[in-house]
């Protein structure tokens, strides 16, 4: 799945293994959910022929997942 310019604070009832955010050259920015960080990876490297090169990429993080890996909310450690 792809949240169009959305880096973070996704709503989705979707809760995929894997989420991966990247910035391409012309600005865009995107988060990507699959199955593994493989599909991701190759979900943003699609979006290069539209949007130019990937200029920056990282594993999504929030309560329910860690370097884009799903942990679950319930496994979230507060600092």
């Amino acid at each position: 799945m792809i949240y169009n310019n959305t880096i973070s604070d996704i709503r989705s009832n979707i809760l995929e293994p894997w989420r991966m955010c990247g910035e391409y050259e012309d600005g865009f920015d995107v988060t990507v959910g699959g199955g593994s960080e493989e599909d991701c990876m190759n979900l943003l490297a699609d979006l290069e022929s539209k949007h130019g090169k990937l200029t920056w990429y990282s594993g999504y993080s929030d309560e329910d997942y860690e370097a884009g890996e799903y942990i679950g909310r319930e496994n979230f450690i507060y600092d």
